[in-house]
């Protein structure tokens, strides 16, 4: 490690314990950002050690079940249920440029081969938007079904108040889902669910994001800013998250370094 010279302090005047507990400060700072390297290169054949995701980085091969969240749309229930009925199969991507909705629309769709079951997150402002989605499987992918009324552990509708809460409940929400119980019962593997977080409130995707941290869910995004709503893979793991912890840490000492 680097020798340390006490920093100096310009336009300060530290004087007596003042001027010692500024040094203290400095000196923990730089002794614990020097030493960073050396605790993530500890941790991390821990972090190894963990299974690896299956997810390809390019493609996401088809599921059997995916827990998505739905947002409010601008337009009512009932002329989205229309849309869905009027519409072919030949011309389902007209669906997926529905704003709020169409998205959710695609991102199960991609799905449709081995796709059985789905779990729709809302909440109070939301939760009449659901019988879309399933007018939706019901049309077009009739092997799935919502599973959103299997019981008290599968209930889908959040009823947090507050964003911290809101976090927490999303968080049980699919510790539930992906209990071996649950799994048991419907005879699949966590690897066959997968997460779709490109709807719903900002709360619930940082709850679907933290509750999906293990290596073995999959998560995905539907890109819409183009228009082209590309199912987009999201690799979310323990190693990405030491990693860019590690190097913000570390340019954050080389920083203190150059003003010091």
């Amino acid at each position: 490690m680097e020798a340390f010279s006490y920093p100096v302090y310009k336009g300060a005047s530290c004087t007596g314990l003042a001027a010692h507990y500024a040094v203290f400060l400095s000196f923990s700072h730089l002794l614990y950002l020097d030493y960073l390297d050396l605790i993530y290169l500890k941790f991390k054949p821990l972090v190894n050690q963990r299974p690896i995701s299956r997810i390809n980085p390019q493609y996401i091969s088809p599921h059997s079940g995916i827990v998505v969240s739905l947002s409010k749309p601008s337009k009512p229930p009932e002329k989205i249920i229309d849309m869905i009925q009027d519409t072919e199969k030949t011309n389902i991507s007209t669906l997926f440029n529905e704003r709020s909705i169409g998205q959710i629309f695609k991102g199960v769709y991609h799905h449709k081969e081995t796709l059985r079951y789905v779990w729709p997150i809302t909440t109070k402002d939301s939760q009449t938007y659901r019988e879309c989605l399933k007018e939706f499987l019901d049309k077009f992918i009739p092997s799935a079904r919502l599973c959103d009324q299997d019981g008290p552990h599968n209930n889908c509708c959040l009823s947090g108040i507050g964003d911290l809460e809101m976090i927490e409940q999303t968080k049980a929400l699919l510790s539930n889902i992906y209990s071996k119980e649950n799994l048991s019962r419907l005879g699949v593997k966590s690897a066959d669910i997968i997460v779709d977080i490109s709807g719903g409130t900002k709360s619930i995707t940082i709850g679907l994001i933290f509750g999906a941290l293990d290596s073995t869910i999959d998560i995905q995004y539907v890109e819409q800013q183009s228009g082209k709503y590309e199912i987009i893979p999201l690799l979310i793991t323990p190693q990405i998250i030491l990693d860019k912890t590690a190097g913000h840490m570390l340019e954050l000492y080389s920083q203190i370094k150059k003003k010091y």
